[in-house]
């Protein structure tokens, strides 16, 4: 923390300040940290150079002659700053810090374990994990105190001075308790929720199964619903908070769920879902524990939020063919519905859920700008009166996600994520209202989904409590080839040949990451192996592992020429989107776009040409421009993203939007140019991921059934569709084919979503049931 603000860190360099803060007063090598940064990763030593580097300009090194990290030539480094260990609850600590003034150092004070699981503040075994080692506990409770490296000689203090301080600081203390009962009495009771909410965490599992969705906490604070996975199946399921054990709602059926609310009385649950073969979401309500559902509404496509007085309900619906969304207002049975907010294209409001504050006045939502690659976004505060709507603070993110309000109104909470932030993971904020002072609540590599609030926690000796969702990945890249003469295997790629590159990934959105072949054999792709986001080459083994780019932006889905001369990709290096060259070896970079969101490249037969999409003429489209750069030239007028050209230099594969109802088919252009044929009865392809096939007679893209993806392949001048791998578990992420069409390598693994409760403060007690 600087000045009451949190001074936040890339995940890496946080990792190095811990090892020398562990390590004060000892110089640790290069070696050695190396070893424990990336342990199981080869990466270059400018790594550590670079995090040492961020760490001085956060520590603020040189002002006023502080100094905390002291480079040892030929050696390594030696954190000086006085540090000095401090028990939370030790009164009698050394430097006198407060309980308080000590989670602000340890900002969330929340470990997690590389199992998945979470470490509390005991120091001692918990959930079945060991004690926690030096650096856990670190981030466990037993924090460290920084102070700059400048020391000052004691002053000897008469007794009668030491006196007249003691009787000053009671009298202040007095004051300030003072305040603090006439603030908490103010607002409702709840002093924590008044812009110090979430600034200590206690975070903790719900759900251990990996397959739960949409968690939504009651009023109350002592019941949890979400939605549980099963292969194409989902279902309604409700726990307490303060009980292991689950009861289904809802039976599993092929309905793909939106959202889940908690009614004011906490006797419903409402539900937004759609069924297979149904064309729009339906509100759903059932009881608590069980029973038949009813309808409410149909063309709802957001989760709904309820007035402070019970007698309406709030939503976003999405209207495709008039490009608009708008924020819905209706009586709880479903009648009187109004239009309250409406935003058009390039202006939208989000779908992921909007809150009814607690005085009912104003609804939060979050809305943004998506126009020529780029998007924005941020919170705003709609009136219910009128639908007038307010910015709550000036920052903007680049997707704001589902937004609830604080019990007492003083803030609401959402989740966040900014392209500039050099890793993809959707993270906790916390907005305070009015002012718009924004404040993260969590800060890790993981992704969180959706917040739900038990907006009843104004009550005495009731803790705030937010349930939200975690997505983790674990995965590998696999290399399958060819088995001739085995074709039974429903196209001769053997998943009992395949091998697997042991380390490097697992990162959340790989699927937007890229992955590539050289003609020599080797795979290039991105990963945040080195804790941001950057394209890396290896072979196909794994056992050579290097890093090409490294650069605080993010840089992914590169493709190789066909020469093997060139490495082309798309980075925010320069700000905003573009297109950028490197050699193999990741020399000679070469930034050959200028646009206005350049994104997913793709090369032409004799590498000369870079096909790929951009905004920049307001709309997604095709563009192309030389591997050295110059002026681009647009390939198609109509709406379309992510191509990718044919082996024989003829076509182009992509994602076209239909005019009529704004859906994205697969299609094909003629590189030439000229219009496009929509390729019929293809599946939706996962992730939108497509590549042609080694010969160019078909397209390839990944198919999920029962929670297993396979690669199927279609031809484009007709014929049925044919399965290509015969995988039995897993779901797949990214694939590539080799130049010779010998070799696959795919990454695939599991998602794992789990139900997380984060309560506010440190707690060892939940609402009883």
């Amino acid at each position: 923390m600087r000045d009451g603000r949190m001074a936040p860190l890339p995940p890496k360099v946080f990792d190095t300040l811990l090892v020398l803060v562990e390590n004060s007063g000892r110089v640790v090598s290069k070696d050695e940290l190396m070893q424990s940064l990336w342990p199981d990763t080869f990466v270059e030593e400018s790594n550590l150079t670079q995090n040492i580097s961020q760490l001085r300009r956060a520590l603020s090194e040189g002002t006023a002659g502080a100094q905390y990290i002291e480079t040892i030539p030929k050696r390594g480094y030696r954190f000086v700053a006085n540090v000095q260990p401090v028990v939370e609850g030790d009164a009698g600590s050394s430097n006198g810090e407060s309980e308080a003034e000590s989670v602000r150092v340890n900002g969330a004070g929340v470990s997690r374990s590389t199992s998945g699981g979470f470490l509390t503040e005991d120091a001692g075994a918990v959930n079945g994990h060991a004690p926690l080692t030096a650096v856990e506990s670190v981030l466990a409770g037993r924090i460290q105190t920084l102070q700059p490296g400048v020391e000052t000689p004691p002053e000897k203090l008469s007794w009668r001075r030491l006196l007249a301080i003691a009787a000053l600081l009671f009298f202040s203390l007095a004051i300030v308790v003072f305040a603090i009962v006439v603030a908490s009495r103010h607002a409702g009771g709840s002093a924590a929720q008044s812009g110090t909410a979430f600034q200590q965490i206690t975070l903790s599992k719900l759900t251990t199964s990996g397959k739960a969705l949409l968690p939504a906490i009651s009023h109350d604070g002592k019941f949890v619903a979400y939605v549980a996975e099963g292969g194409d199946m989902q279902s309604l399921l409700i726990r307490q908070v303060a009980a292991n054990g689950a009861a289904q709602v809802v039976t599993p059926s092929e309905a793909v769920f939106k959202g889940v609310t908690f009614s004011l009385d906490n006797n419903f649950i409402y539900y937004v879902a759609r069924r297979k073969g149904e064309t729009s979401n339906k509100l759903l309500q059932v009881p608590l524990l069980g029973g038949a559902a009813r309808e409410i509404m149909a063309d709802v496509d957001s989760p709904v939020t309820f007035s402070p007085n019970g007698q309406y309900f709030a939503f976003v619906r999405s209207y495709p063919a008039q490009r608009e969304t708008a924020l819905i207002v209706a009586k709880l049975n479903g009648s009187e519905e109004r239009k309250l907010a409406t935003r058009r294209r390039p202006e939208m409001l989000s779908l992921q859920g909007p809150s009814w504050s607690p005085d009912g006045r104003l609804i939060a939502c979050a809305s943004g700008t998506i126009e020529q690659g780029d998007s924005s976004m941020q919170a705003l505060a709609i009136s219910v009166e009128d639908g007038s709507s307010t910015p709550i603070g000036s920052q903007t993110w680049t997707f704001v996600g589902q937004v609830g309000w604080l019990g007492d109104g003083s803030g609401v909470v959402f989740r966040a994520w900014q392209r500039t932030w050099g890793v993809y993971a959707d993270q906790i904020w916390l907005l305070t209202f009015p002012k718009g002072e924004a404040r993260r609540v969590t800060n890790d590599m993981t992704s969180y989904g959706g917040v739900s609030i038990s907006t009843n926690s104004t009550a005495p000796a009731m803790p705030l409590m937010l349930v939200t969702q975690r997505t983790d990945r674990v995965s590998r890249i696999w290399v399958l080839s060819e088995t001739s003469g085995r074709r039974e295997n429903a196209g001769g790629f053997d998943p009992e040949r395949a091998t697997q590159i042991e380390s490097g990934f697992g990162d959340i959105d790989s699927e937007q990451f890229g992955l590539d072949w050289t003609p020599d054999g080797r795979l290039v792709y991105a990963s945040t192996t080195s804790g941001n986001l950057d394209v890396w080459i290896t072979t196909a083994d794994g056992k050579q592992q290097k890093q090409l780019t490294r650069d605080a932006k993010t840089d992914r889905t590169p493709v190789v020429t066909p020469d093997g001369r060139y490495v082309v990709f798309a980075s925010e290096r320069a700000g905003g989107s573009h297109i950028w060259r490197m050699d193999v070896d990741g020399a000679g970079l070469k930034q050959l776009t200028h646009g206005k969101g350049d994104f997913y490249p793709s090369l032409s037969l004799d590498g000369r040409w870079v096909v790929y999409t951009s905004s920049s003429g307001g709309e997604s489209a095709l563009w192309k421009v030389s591997i050295d750069g110059g002026e681009p030239a647009q390939l198609s007028p109509a709406v379309a993203a992510r191509p990718v050209v044919s082996p024989d230099g003829k076509w182009i594969a992509c994602f076209y939007q239909n005019e009529k109802d704004a859906v994205f088919k697969v299609a094909i252009f003629p590189f030439t140019g000229g219009p496009p044929t929509v390729i019929e009865e293809m599946a939706q392809p996962d992730w939108y991921i497509l590549h042609w096939s080694p010969d160019g007679r078909a397209l390839t893209y990944v198919v999920t059934r029962q929670g297993v993806s396979n690669i199927w392949s279609k031809p484009i001048h007709g014929g049925p569709a044919r399965q290509l791998t015969n995988f039995t578990t897993d779901r797949i992420f990214r694939f590539a084919w080799s130049r010779d069409g010998k070799f696959l390598a795919c990454e695939r693994g599991m998602i794992i979503n789990d139900a997380v409760l984060i309560i506010d403060g440190k707690s060892d007690k939940l609402p009883s049931s």
